[in-house]
């Protein structure tokens, strides 16, 4: 054990430091520790005193710890087997120090034992095989099958982690998916559903996809493995799941005005003031209250749409800009012999000067005829604190502050002061429902690998096409519904997500695109037609996890096939490995006749001889089933690899676990 671990490892550290190039001290020094811990080995060995071996014995633990310290135990490298080795090195020896110091107070049914299996180790050689052969072939016939099943179910549970998944694009269906799942939750076999959004998104040169759900719901009945992350699956929903209570600023009913007192610095073309009102169901209306004028306090005002869901709020105050580059805040630095660059012409970034644009926001007030007199939203007297400036570029965002010098009315007013970046053709500020403007999300591993974020890390990413803050919450290996392709995905809190987006939505607007499903009880027939109607039906596309797992259950190629070719093959397990211990029993007793009757005759007594003999027989059986069951493992991982594969031969996903039936190895075992 010594000689092949501390030579293989050895060898490989010399090997791999060299080929890596790593220079001399980044192999030598591993290689020291192992030459000296090997030293200590044989000089332990050659010790008589009982102080000296254990003090040697200290050195080689503390020689195997700074070898690991400096070269750390990597389960997929080739190193692993003999690290493991090198491990036992020192258990072993204080193991057979122990039971040579305390032989003489062992029953002697256990020390002849141990005597007798010392003295002649390859009587049992051919027993031991027999077991290891039958607990190996066992385990194989018991695993293979079960685990290609619970491979394909879990596939499918992966893809469709609900009874029901509904694809909806709410331009082609009346009330969009809101109307489905309504349908849906007024059916008596519906436990529950779940609202998703299913977007792309990109960091740098990075393309991913983002998952928007309703994590209470969705961590409640969606399928999870454990294994997909380090925490459970109410954790990774809690993550994104925000509980931070905003104050709306509520716009009074009756109101049918809104207004705003408005002065640019100067006079800035084509540049339009915008709103965005919030209405009781959560959807986002954008009205504008038209072009910036000079620079000179002026009301811009608003008519409010009729046919809004009360109560109504202000969500967000945005500076619309039409053309594809911001034209109101460019100037021409001279090029060539004092020439200025002519618009319309190629212009390099490094001929444009930003000049940065500066509006003054007060009063921002609603009117009607049934109110006396006009409702205050905000006239930023407490300041800008409870306002996120909307995030329009990489590096330089936009401001905004408060403003004493130059106020319409009271003793403050806002200062917007913006660039030339735009996000989605517009600038602002608005109401975060989060603690900041970061919206929490999970990221896969993979993305955090690639983009080299970690969890805490503040970054903003492009998703459907608009600049989002985003804050690493937690990262987890995989995710039902999010498949392999690309960098990864992220999983956010639904409402955050569109609510966001959607500020930005004039004139598209995002909007749920998947709903999921699970029924009281399985076996729901009942026609999709029947729920949603004739016209929706067609209109939509509805994937039947529960029908695809009943499909698969039901298949007896799949289920009943393997299930019957496991009993037939541990039916002749059972006979082979039967006739082939009567076999050794019986010359067992024929060999051991003179040596049973010897220690007989030294003056063991009957129940000694049973008790040793018992001790025999149960550490072989315990070494040939302990070796075949883990034999037996290792040959399933081998036949199932090849066989768990996709239609082009990626790995599924998830990844498949062996699944073994441990009741039906009881007989063999027994």
């Amino acid at each position: 054990l010594a000689i092949a671990s501390l030579g293989t490892l050895t060898s490989l550290v010399v090997a791999n430091g060299i080929r890596a190039g790593i220079g001399f001290f980044g192999w030598a020094v591993p290689a020291a520790i192992l030459a000296t811990a090997g030293a200590s080995y044989v000089l332990t060995s050659l010790q008589t005193g009982r102080w000296h071996k254990w003090l040697l014995l200290t050195v080689q633990a503390v020689l195997v710890w700074l070898f690991f310290k400096v070269e750390p135990l990597q389960p997929s490298d080739l190193s692993f087997l003999p690290g493991v080795a090198l491990i036992a090195l020192v258990p072993a020896q204080v193991t057979f120090l122990l039971l040579r110091t305390y032989t003489g107070l062992m029953p002697v049914w256990l020390s002849v034992g141990l005597w007798r299996m010392a003295r002649s180790p390859l009587q049992y050689s051919w027993l031991v095989l027999l077991l290891v052969l039958t607990a190996g072939l066992g385990v194989l016939s018991t695993t293979v099958g079960g685990t290609l099943e619970r491979s394909q179910l879990e596939r499918i549970r992966y893809a469709l982690p609900t009874d029901l998944r509904v694809k909806v694009s709410s331009l082609f269906v009346p009330g969009g998916i809101q109307s489905i799942r309504d349908k849906f939750d007024d059916t008596p076999f519906t436990e529950g559903s779940s609202l998703a959004f299913r977007s792309s998104g990109s960091f740098g040169h990075l393309n991913f996809e983002v998952l928007g759900m309703e994590p209470e719901k969705f961590g409640e009945m969606a399928w999870y493995r454990n294994d997909f992350s380090s925490r459970p699956l109410s954790s990774i929903m809690g993550a994104i799941n925000t509980n931070v209570s905003v104050v709306p600023i509520t716009i009074p009913e009756g109101s049918t005005e809104i207004s705003a007192w408005i002065k640019p610095l100067e006079d800035y073309p084509s540049l339009y003031l915008w709103m965005v009102i919030e209405d009781g169901s959560g959807a986002l209306t954008t009205i504008s209250l038209g072009e910036l004028g000079g620079p000179k306090w002026q009301l811009m005002t608003a008519a409010l749409p009729r046919n809004l869901e009360l109560p109504i709020s202000l969500a967000s105050v945005q500076i619309y800009e039409p053309s594809p580059a911001s034209l109101a805040l460019l100037s021409f630095k001279h090029v060539g012999k004092g020439e200025p660059s002519k618009l319309g012409s190629a212009i390099r970034v490094s001929e444009i000067e930003e000049h940065r644009g500066l509006v003054l926001i007060d009063e921002i007030h609603a009117n009607g005829p049934s109110l006396s007199e006009a409702k205050v939203l905000e006239d930023f007297e407490d300041g800008v604190d409870r306002w996120t400036p909307i995030f329009t570029s990489f590096d330089v965002s936009d401001t905004l502050s408060a403003n004493s010098t130059e106020v319409y009315s009271g003793q403050y007013s806002s200062v917007f002061e913006f660039g030339l970046a735009r996000n989605r053709w517009v600038r602002g500020f608005y109401r975060s429902h989060v603690a900041g403007p970061y919206i929490p999300v999970v990221m896969s591993s993979s993305l955090a690998s690639s983009s080299g974020l970690s969890v805490g890390d503040y970054f903003i990413a492009t998703i459907s096409g608009r600049l989002t803050p985003l804050v690493v919450m937690d990262t987890v290996s995989l995710f039902p519904t999010m498949g392999p392709e690309g960098s990864g995905f992220l999983l956010a809190d639904l409402d955050l997500l569109l609510g966001y987006l959607n500020l930005f939505g004039h004139p598209s607007r995002e909007n749920a695109n998947e709903l999921y499903v699970n029924w009281k009880q399985t076996g729901v027939t009942q026609p999709i037609s029947e729920i949603v109607g004739e016209t929706a039906a067609r209109r939509i596309r509805v994937e039947d996890g529960a029908a695809q797992l009943s499909s698969v259950l039901i298949d007896p190629l799949s289920t009943a096939g393997w299930r019957t070719m496991v009993l037939v093959s541990l039916g002749v397990i059972l006979l082979a490995a039967g006739m082939g211990y009567v076999a050794y029993l019986l010359l067992l007793s024929h060999n051991s006749r003179l040596e049973m009757g010897f220690l007989r005759s030294l003056g063991l007594s009957r129940s000694q001889l049973v008790a040793m003999l018992t001790f025999e027989h149960f550490t072989v059986a315990a070494l040939g089933l302990g070796l075949g069951t883990w034999a037996g493992l290792h040959m399933s991982r081998l036949t199932v690899s090849p066989l768990a594969v996709t239609d082009v031969g990626d790995p599924v996903v998830p990844p498949f676990f062996l699944l073994t039936e441990w009741a039906l190895l009881v007989p063999v075992y027994a």
